[in-house]
């Protein structure tokens, strides 16, 4: 089975009815982007993230994954995370996950950032990471990329009641 299947099998099997899940919101402007256009051919599901409540998106017949926020934690609405915004888009490629991630901030917005990974076998987590973009002091050219503690590692859990 590969990974992604793997990953939606694990979300499905979480216990029904433990917990109300709201329908989804619309997506937030949500362009072609690196890994083409927003087209699921499945229901979203939802998973946890950071104290985020996120839906995953997929399309089976392309291995693609988007995934936006549906609940944001405190204080992300403040710097333009709204339910439907985009978080990560990627594609499975021979049992691992490759894509975008962004970073939001209040200067500069949405700065995408290269991440990939797999799902843990142990908890069906899907597990991301890459370097986040710095930027050069009060711009928002990007330096480098490096390793945050709070953005370089990305772990979406599933959620009960789906």
């Amino acid at each position: 089975m590969n990974p992604l299947a793997l990953w939606l099998d694990l979300m499905a099997s979480a216990a029904a009815g433990a917990m109300y899940l709201p329908p989804p919101p619309p997506v937030v402007d949500l362009p072609p982007g690196a890994y083409g256009v927003f087209n699921p051919t499945d229901p979203p599901r939802y998973v946890a993230h950071n104290g985020s409540l996120m839906l995953v998106y997929v399309n089976k017949d392309e291995d693609k994954v988007w995934i936006t926020y549906a609940q944001p934690r405190p204080g992300l609405q403040a710097i333009g995370v709204l339910p439907g915004t985009l978080l990560v888009e990627g594609q499975w490629r021979q049992g691992a996950f490759s894509g975008i991630s962004h970073l939001y901030t209040p200067q500069c917005g949405p700065m995408p950032y290269r991440v990939s990974g797999t799902v843990d076998q142990a908890s069906g987590a899907l597990i991301l990471e890459g370097g986040v973009p710095r930027v050069w002091g009060g711009t928002c050219a990007v330096a480098d990329y490096v390793w945050s503690p709070t953005n370089s590692h990305l772990e979406f859990t599933r959620v009960d009641g789906q």
